[in-house]
């Protein structure tokens, strides 16, 4: 036999072989996840519709890993205790709002039940536009509607079951706002459109009313609405573009201008029945704001070209700064819906020099964070998660929101736009010994 002859049979033995084990690779897994008598298979099998499952609403979300949304409840603990820190969601999401839902327990051997809230999240999946509900007791999820938004790069939720989207046109370039509702337990989102190319919206405390910027000939409005669009009045001018808006409180709007490093910002306040406008922080750098539910203190944050990012808490009524021990962006930080002088902020474990915040807003800059608890009263700074408690999970944190009894944060990751709950307060003797560093 010719050597060549060799190498000839040489190559389709191992072209059989490859073949063999390709076929085997996707008999594995593909295979049922279940055994032919119900029970579920370890090794799982690969999910053909990563954006969820098609056959209808009421389904559980697919995308947590190593959850199989047709996986049996019988014999699975769906009760008990749940992780610390949890990813809800491992798909993107547009938007979530923390909410609370009527649950029921059962007591003394089954004869008595009683009713009680347990905290939860609703939240949009950015690819499909569907919206899930998330308990922290449980986890399952529930889909609530099946109304398909391609797309959804935003959601602002008014409550549970009222939300407003934000997504590109057909065109790539229009982008529409719908804001839509989920009337008397229907999954489908019925609502109506504003506007094209609003460039900021934001819902009022009430959830009744909308504040949204838009450009019209040279000149840059701010406009207050219904939630529907209908009787708009507009509340601000400028031939500067592009600002921030932010409605803690009925009687106040407060705008920034878009933050950047380059350009010294301004904090204003605009009473929106009265129109009067107070400035209240002038002429810095980068500047970022958060305001607290009554508007007595804002969580600022700058740049430094020698220093890199700063906080500082400041006074409205006093007009004084403060500082934390901790250098964060605004955007980082949510205020406590208990107590108005205190404020939680994710807090990058390195500190930044480079420009910021638009390096951050362009993922020119990923952080990896802790979380802080300040008391602005005392300035006392406690971290409530530290590095060890996040277990390797690489967190660049935002969009921070508290559970009404403020033992849950829940937060989107900016590295994946991934969902994420964690428990703020934990029972005693759940607790172990502090670790990680203190910053």
């Amino acid at each position: 036999m010719s050597p060549r002859t060799k190498r000839f049979l040489t190559y389709i033995l191992l072209f059989i072989i490859a073949g063999m084990i390709t076929l085997g690779a996707i008999w594995w897994f593909t295979r049922s996840s279940t055994n032919p008598d119900g029970s579920p298979r370890d090794g799982g099998g690969i999910q053909l519709f990563p954006f969820g499952n098609p056959t209808g609403p009421g389904n559980t979300n697919p995308s947590r890993p190593g959850f199989n949304p047709n996986q049996p409840q019988t014999g699975v603990n769906f009760n008990r205790r749940l992780p610390r820190l949890r990813m809800i969601s491992g798909e993107p999401v547009s938007g979530f709002f923390a909410t609370e839902t009527l649950a029921t327990s059962t007591l003394l051997a089954g004869t008595t039940t009683e009713e009680y809230f347990e905290n939860a999240v609703v939240y949009t999946q950015r690819v499909t536009g569907h919206i899930y509900q998330a308990k922290e007791s449980t986890e399952q999820q529930q889909r609530l509607s099946n109304t398909t938004i391609p797309k959804v790069y935003e959601a602002l939720y008014a409550s549970s079951t009222s939300v407003l989207y934000r997504y590109l046109a057909e065109d790539l370039e229009t982008v529409r706002t719908f804001i839509g509702e989920l009337k008397n337990g229907t999954s489908t989102l019925t609502g109506t459109f504003l506007a094209n190319d609003l460039d900021e919206v934001v819902i009022s405390p009430s959830g009744t009313e909308l504040v949204y910027g838009i450009e019209n000939g040279d000149k840059y409005f701010i406009n207050l609405s219904k939630t529907d669009g209908s009787n708009p009045i507009s509340v601000f001018s400028s031939y500067a573009k592009q600002w921030n808006i932010q409605w803690p409180k009925t009687d106040s709007l407060y705008l920034t201008p878009k933050s950047d490093s380059r350009y010294s910002g301004s904090l204003y306040r605009i009473d929106p029945a009265t129109k009067q406008f107070d400035k209240l922080v002038s002429d810095v750098l980068g500047l970022s704001t958060l305001v607290n539910k009554d508007g007595t203190k804002v969580v600022l944050s700058y740049y430094d070209k020698a220093a890199g990012v700063g906080t500082a808490i400041f006074d409205t009524v006093t007009r004084e700064y403060s500082y934390p021990q901790f250098r964060t962006l605004a955007e980082k930080c949510v205020w406590s819906k208990k107590d108005s002088a205190v404020v939680y902020c994710a807090v990058p474990i390195e500190r930044i020099f480079e420009a910021m915040p638009e390096g951050w807003y362009m993922r020119k800059v990923v952080t990896t964070d802790t979380i802080f608890r300040v008391d602005t009263k005392t300035m006392e700074a406690t971290e409530v998660m530290t590095e060890a408690d996040t277990e390797g999970n690489l967190l660049d944190m935002y969009n921070l929101a508290l559970s009404e009894d403020e033992k849950f944060m829940y937060f989107m990751n900016k590295r994946d736009l991934t969902l994420w709950s964690y428990e703020i307060s934990v029972p005693t003797e759940a607790q172990g010994p502090a670790q990680g560093p203190t910053l």
